[in-house]
This record gives structure tokens, sequence and C-alpha cells, in this order.
């Protein structure tokens, strides 16, 4: 597997969408598509996957999650991402992984201001 496509794995298991980590890496949805034929592509999304549930219990968790917060009609929450956003960029560091996706975090902050001050 390529870094590419291990960082591809990452961010799918961290729960963002195909078009979020296509966009991240600046590769097309298809390519994530065929990334997934590739041997311990799924696995290494699994595991990501399993490690941020289990993440989810503290509190960073539960901001982590609200990043991606939506209404009951689908649409982004941007009220709830911009506080949660705020709180991770001013929380001190996590000793974890240096692979998580704070550009993304900082992407999500940046549209949600937008949206607020629309």
């Amino acid at each position: 597997m390529t870094p590419k496509q291990a960082r591809a794995a990452l961010l799918l298991g961290r729960g963002l969408s195909c078009r979020a980590v296509a966009q991240e890496l600046r590769i097309s949805e298809r390519t994530i598509t065929r990334y997934r034929a590739v041997p311990g592509f799924t696995e290494a999304e699994r595991r990501a996957h399993n490690e941020r549930v289990g993440e989810e219990t503290g509190l960073r968790g539960v901001l982590d999650q609200a990043l991606y917060a939506v209404k009951r009609d689908g649409s982004p929450d941007f009220q709830i991402r911009l506080k949660a956003a705020a709180l991770l960029l001013n929380a001190p560091p996590d000793e974890g992984d240096p692979n998580t996706p704070v550009i993304v975090r900082e992407r999500i902050y940046d549209q949600a201001i937008e949206a607020v001050q629309a």
C-alpha cells in the first residue's frame, strides 16, 4: 500500500466521507473506490475505525464527532461544528496519532465561520 492509500484508509476509518478524503488527498472519488480493492486497504480502514471508536468515549472524541454534526433534515449544523472546532483548536495537543487530520478540522472551522457570518 502506498502512503497516499494508507492516508486515505486512515481518513475513511476516522469517519470522513469519500468526497472529503478525495478533496483532502486531491484524488477522485473513483480512485478511492479502486483503493478499496488494494490488499490491506479495507483492513487498515477498519483498524482506523476501531481506534476512533475507542477514542470516542472521552471529551475529545465527542468534540471530534461534533465536527460532523447535522440537523434533523441532514443539513450541516454549522453552529455546533463551529463551537466544536473552536474548542478543539484551543485544546492542548494530544500525544496521540500525528496523522490526525487537523487540516480538515481547520477547513470545517473556516466553513462554519463563513456560514455563520452569511
